[in-house]
């Protein structure tokens, strides 16, 4: 059965693109972008080109805004360009004005292409605000989509690193989900490479070359599509690092944290190419020192350095002796090993750190006992020449030595009478040494530029395994990754890994401008530190070893480098110092690996919510569990319930999709639709009940009916709930208009309350007894600001209304006193006169002070001078008030010579205190 025919919009343009003329060239791609676009079949909407508005005319004056205006009515939707240029733009803010007026602010798109949105930019960013104050004031908190950081020479704004911009914007202009859009253009896309494919079969024969140009075409598409999204993830990685700090910075430690774990997330995916971000962002937020260093003083030229795996002893070769420094007594001096004839230029420890092993050039190998007291040797008699290279099995128990004389030397420590196992190589002298993790294997650099590997568990006479090198000399050092599946080896300025299992191919390498004198790989195997004999340490990711390196700065060369077991540290030893200032250098890093990333999840309690990953990472981002440890954010719900009950199902099931697939991986989706639309309805239930509060019962009704529909078992009387609403409405505003004194129109307000609810209790004489009320206020209001006649008109009709109502005392008082101050005391004197008689005792010092001044105004000096006596009489028992007594009593002294006090300055000067 086919679906109707779409019905065709009544608009002229589908869309009308705001924007500021310093934002042109974006504004140009997107509307050539929008204008090539034809929606796909099936969706209900037309399928044809999007008609698009952009305003290129120079017109100006009354010509130009008549001209706006008719383009802002035919058009279904606005799309906001939000940028610092917008916010400043007068034209920009005056076209999202009217459209606002005239279609809503629910059909504005904003699209943020530069700048940061208003309430994340900080007082000093000001400048950087993107968001227009028309937009802010027609939206409490606009979401715009992100085309931040669009290079118009290399991006689209509907492909590659903005795809998912693209399809959240036709999401919002067509009103339709974003998923059934992309869903409907992969079909239409899959029907065109379908009917192209038809067309290349048909004439295969002839056309064979046009059908292998196709395919490459589409897999340089594939390509480009890949390396696109590469890009995006990438900016991604820099984006959630770069808002990781900010959050450090501002002292919000647990959404920084999370964030700069969540970038790690996203450069795992792209082979750490932006590890240099991600390593800022985890160490400023875990708080994590970059390094440490310790130099230790040696009288004499350093040949070889070593430290123990436990960090706690450090060793250096000199001509013939052997310092051994304590790294947990710092001041203490080093021991001094001697025994050795002549130069020490090999060195290790063995795994537990109790036993030192030393090459030198005395042909001997001697292996050190550290464990108690002081340090004694073993001799190990075999070599012939220069012995250059020793290292320990993985369990300690067996040593290999190797030097000038070609060949290595397996030594059982168990056993001190045992020949040592002989290897030999086929050429040059042997300059390295290392065990596989399993130790069965044997590797051996050497100065023809080949590694060598012998089986320990082969025949005694059988030959190694050749590894050639892209140079002829191996350094001084080899490193097995964990698992002993790969081998890496520094060879003159050149790194060589290889891979082991299997046939072993050639290697991949990392050229350096210098020799490369240490190389060590992570425990989890994703990472390469590399020394060279200049300063600095480099590390490198092993997934994408062209990535660049993240650089770890040092002051001294580097001999040995090793990662502790946990691959939390990284160690390096060598030398530093001038000539004749000798001193040997041990550095630590905490370095950034899985390990720090992971400890994060230790430290947070749960993951980031929902806004703050629409605002740090992005709305068109699918939300993600940072920590697997933690649910997801109780946020996120809760968006999904605003989303719903403001009538945005689609969007909101799409979310609440994304966090059944995070909680409940590889099950069926759940279906939602019932709690959707009973939150749907909630909000239906709520704008309708508030329409009708504001005086819109027909609306009202309609929004309560739409709820019902929704949620059928919602049991409404949208009717009878939409009056009962709207009397509210009217009562409120009754009760506000009499509150004010507005008798005649609060009366036929709470009239019209009575009349759409009538369960209301509604006394009309309540109604004039709250007008009294607020009549009084008033007057009394007016009394204060000088208005004497008015406010006597004022409390007169106030009585009126409500016969029964006395004023207070006080209001009599301050009436009279008022009406004096601003020369209308002859008014007054009939309220001084109510107010002396409401009161008795000390009560009376205030009016008869108030009445003495009236009296005094009219020129009643005998009845003036009797009041204020009587005030002076009274105020024996106040407090506080001695400069108004000075002042009576000076008035006194003058009535009594005959003078009236209260002269026209006397009166400016009350009317100031007023």
């Amino acid at each position: 059965m086919s679906s109707p025919a779409p019905v065709e919009s009544s608009f002229a343009h589908d869309m009308f693109i705001s924007y500021s003329r310093k934002d042109l060239q974006f504004a140009q791609l997107l509307e050539r972008a929008l204008a090539a676009y034809a929606p796909p079949k099936g969706l209900g909407v037309p399928a044809r080109r999007l008609r698009v508005f952009r305003d290129q005319s120079d017109l100006t004056g009354v010509e130009y805004h008549q001209s706006i205006a008719r383009h802002l009515r035919d058009s279904r939707k606005l799309i906001l360009l939000c940028s610092p240029h917008a916010r400043a733009s007068a034209f920009v803010n005056d076209e999202v004005k009217q459209f606002a007026a005239a279609r809503g602010a629910e059909n504005i798109i904003p699209l943020l292409i530069g700048g940061l949105p208003n309430n994340e930019a900080s007082p000093d960013q000001e400048a950087l605000k993107a968001f227009p104050d028309a937009l802010c004031e027609a939206m409490q908190m606009p979401l715009a989509g992100d085309y931040r950081n669009f290079d118009a020479r290399r991006d689209k704004p509907d492909k590659g690193t903005f795809h998912g911009s693209w399809y959240t914007l036709l999401a919002n202009l067509l009103e339709l989900s974003r998923s059934e859009i992309e869903q409907r253009d992969r079909k239409r896309a899959t029907r065109r490479r379908a009917v192209a494919i038809g067309t290349v079969s048909g004439v295969i024969a002839l056309l064979s070359i046009a059908f292998v140009v196709t395919l490459f075409s589409q897999r340089e598409a594939v390509r480009q599509r890949d390396q696109a999204e590469h890009r995006r993830i990438v900016a991604l990685v820099k984006l959630a690092a770069g808002h990781a700090i900010e959050q450090a910075e501002r002292g919000t430690a647990k959404w920084g944290k999370l964030l700069a774990r969540q970038a790690f997330l996203f450069n795992e995916r792209v082979n750490g190419e932006a590890l240099a971000e991600v390593d800022a962002a985890l160490r400023i937020n875990t708080k994590t020192p970059a390094t440490t260093t310790v130099e230790m003083r040696a009288d004499r030229p350093t040949h070889v350095t070593a430290v123990n795996r436990q960090g706690t002893l450090l060793a250096s070769g000199t001509d013939d002796v052997i310092n051994l420094w304590s790294l947990t007594e710092a001041d203490a001096p080093p021991r001094l090993l001697k025994g050795h004839m002549t130069n020490v230029v090999a060195l290790a420890f063995s795994p537990d750190g109790t036993t030192l092993a030393s090459g030198s050039w005395d042909h001997t190998v001697r292996v050190w006992n550290l464990s108690q007291g002081e340090p004694t040797s073993r001799v190990l008699r075999s070599h012939i020449q220069y012995v250059r290279a020793v290292a320990f099995s993985p369990d300690g128990k067996s040593l290999a030595s190797g030097g000038d004389d070609a060949t290595v030397r397996i030594w059982n420590l168990s056993d001190a009478a045992a020949e040592p196992q002989l290897m030999r190589a086929p050429s040059g002298s042997i300059l390295s040494l290392a065990f596989s993790p399993d130790g069965k294997t044997v590797a051996a650099g050497t100065s023809t530029g080949r590694v060598l590997l012998w089986d320990r568990t082969a025949p005694i006479d059988a030959a190694p395994k050749m590894l050639v090198g892209p140079e002829n000399v191996v350094k001084s050092s080899l490193a097995f990754t964990r698992d002993g599946q790969e081998l890496a080896a520094g060879i003159g300025r050149t790194v060589a890994i290889w891979r082991l299992s299997g046939q072993v191919m050639e290697p991949r390498t990392v050229a350096h401008a210098e020799p490369a004198s240490g190389v060590a790989f992570s425990p989890d195997g994703s990472m390469l530190a590399i020394g060279t004999v200049t300063p600095d340490v480099q590390l490198r990711q092993l997934a994408n070893l062209d990535a660049p390196p993240i650089v770890l700065t040092r002051a001294a060369t580097t001999e040995s480098i090793a990662y502790s077991d946990d691959g939390s540290r990284l160690v390096a030893t060598g030398t530093a110092g001038e000539s004749g200032d000798h001193r040997v250098s041990l550095q630590t890093w905490r370095v950034p690996t899985g390990l720090l990333a992971d400890d994060i999840c230790k430290d947070v309690p749960d993951n980031l919510p929902a806004r703050a990953w629409e605002q740090f990472v992005g709305a068109d981002i699918p939300y993600e569990r940072t920590c697997p440890r933690h649910s997801v954010h109780p946020d996120y719900y809760l968006m999904v319930e605003q989303l719903a009950r403001a009538g945005k199902i689609d969007r909101a099931s799409v979310l609440y999709r994304r966090a059944d697939e995070l909680t409940y991986p590889g099950e069926k989706p759940r279906d939602r639709r019932a709690e959707l639309n009973r939150f749907a309805a909630d909000g239906l239930v709520y704008r309708g009940t508030a329409a009708a509060e504001d005086g819109d019962i027909d609306g009202g009704v309609a929004l309560l009916r739409k709820a019902i529909v929704l949620d059928p078992s919602r049991k409404l009387d949208a009717d009878a709930l939409a009056r009962k609403a709207s009397a509210a409405h009217f009562r409120r505003e009754g009760e506000r208009r009499a509150l004010e004194g507005d008798f005649e129109a609060a009366l036929p307000l709470y009239t019209k309350a009575k009349e759409l609810d009538a369960t209301l209790d509604f006394d009309p004489r309540q109604v004039a007894q709250r007008a009294a009320g607020g009549l009084i206020n008033r007057g009394m209001t007016l009394s204060y600001r000088g208005d004497i006649k008015q406010a006597l008109a004022t409390l007169e009709r106030a009585l009126e209304l409500d016969p029964k109502r006395e004023m207070t005392s006080e209001q009599w008082n301050q009436l009279c006193w008022n009406g004096s101050v601003w020369g209308h005391a002859a008014d007054v004197l009939f309220a001084c006169g109510r107010a002396v008689e409401m009161t008795e005792g000390f009560n009376r010092m205030g009016s008869v002070d108030s009445r003495g001044l009236a009296r005094a105004a009219v020129g009643n000096l005998r009845g003036a001078l009797a009041d204020f006596r009587d005030f002076l009489d009274l105020s024996s028992l106040a407090d506080g008030i001695d400069d108004v007594i000075a002042q009576r009593k000076s008035w006194i002294a003058q009535l009594e010579r005959g003078e009236n006090p209260v002269t026209p300055e006397v009166l400016a000067e009350l009317q100031r205190k007023l």
